[in-house]
């Protein structure tokens, strides 16, 4: 019962600090309704291109380090917290 307990807490804490969680928690504290149109997060945030934003987002690949630092910035956290849990890709020879 212990392990499961401690895998259930890992996983509610992965959740809590997931790139997803954290942008949505913020759209919430400041009452940004969405991520596109009038007043959304991207609009709000112009330096950062909207297929960047939602790679971050979704976790599906990695962008530039600058990206990640102006996000981190724009919604409180640090930039280490916004990366994907998917292996940084090789360098090509």
């Amino acid at each position: 019962w212990k392990a499961k307990a401690m895998e259930l807490a890992t996983l509610n804490n992965d959740r809590a600090s997931s790139p997803e969680s954290l942008i949505t928690s913020f759209m919430e504290r400041h009452e940004i309704p969405s991520f596109d149109g009038r007043g959304g997060f991207t609009e709000r945030l112009t330096s950062i291109g909207r297929d960047t934003l939602f790679a971050v987002r979704d976790e599906t690949r990695w962008v530039k380090l600058s990206n990640y630092k102006t996000i981190a910035n724009f919604i409180g956290c640090r930039p280490e917290q916004l990366h994907p849990r998917i292996p940084r890709p090789q360098r090509r020879r």
